[in-house]
């Protein structure tokens, strides 16, 4: 009896119809898996090629990164999409009722679409209104670091110490943003209270003129603000440079290095506590 009811079960599916079907499937998935991946690599290719061209178009080198960024991830999802898609078409699954389906649509919703599209709406806006671009250096909420990629869900920043951060651009509230205009660096230094304040501005004073000439990209004349603090037997000294965007850092560290040197060239002895602030 159960030889005959095993019989009954086998004799119900058509084994070599199945497997021709599943065979048939396979090739077909393959040969799409292979179309689309030459598609994806051909159309970053050519997107990156695009903006190859641009190199000398007025528009700003970081401006053409983040619009090629962008453009790239636009592609990226567009492709996954068709691709999935066809997948499921070529298995058989009823995609486009799928898709008509308020029920589905709702799930959808649901599991994340809405906070998908206030990311695009988001970074949309980021990006008309030029926020951001590739290569800033921006603070996004306790998250401070340069601007690696502007996509339409997530904008990426690689902190000091090499950590990437993906930041969902709906979270994205308040940029600060260090590569608009012109920036202020502010070097502090401390000094033991006995060294007097007039010598000490003498000694800036000669660091100014001795290194100014050297960076085009310092606007104005650097100030001596003077001293700004004392705590127990040091004194923190202020000086203040205005320079262009990006290029504040570098001159500060530059600056801070030459006033030691003169004070050290002095006889006056440098402590450790020396430190420079950014503005």
């Amino acid at each position: 009896m159960q030889n005959f009811h095993l019989a009954n079960v086998a004799g119900i599916f058509d084994w070599n119809k199945i497997l021709d079907s599943l065979i048939n499937m396979g090739i077909q998935i393959a040969i799409t898996s292979v179309v689309f991946l030459i598609i994806w690599k051909v159309g970053i290719r050519l997107i990156k090629l695009a903006f190859n061209r641009q190199g000398k178009s007025k528009m700003k080198k970081s401006r053409q990164k983040t619009i090629e960024s962008l453009l790239g991830n636009v592609f990226k999802y567009f492709i996954l999409f068709c691709y999935i898609y066809g997948v499921l078409k070529i298995m058989g699954l009823p995609v486009d009722a799928l898709l008509a389906s308020a029920g589905i649509l709702s799930v959808a919703i649901g599991l994340g679409a809405q906070g998908f599209f206030n990311d695009v709406v988001t970074g949309f806006f980021i990006l008309a209104e030029q926020q951001i671009d590739v290569g800033d250096w921006v603070t996004i909420g306790a998250v401070s670091g340069t601007v690696t990629s502007v996509g339409i869900r997530t904008t990426q920043v690689q902190s000091v110490d090499g950590t990437l951060n993906y930041i969902p651009n709906r979270n994205i509230t308040i940029v600060s943003n260090s590569n608009r205009g012109n920036m202020r660096g502010i070097v502090n230094f401390d000094l033991p209270t006995d060294v007097n304040i007039d010598d000490v501005q003498k000694m800036v004073d000669h660091v100014h003129a001795e290194m100014t000439p050297q960076y085009k990209d310092i606007i104005g004349e650097p100030r001596f603000i003077g001293a700004i603090k004392q705590s127990g037997n040091m004194v923190t000294y202020r000086t203040l440079i205005d320079a262009k965007a990006d290029t504040q850092w570098q001159i500060q560290r530059d600056f801070l290095s030459g006033y030691l040197k003169e004070f050290s060239l002095n006889g006056i002895v440098i402590p450790e506590s020396n430190s420079v602030t950014l503005s």
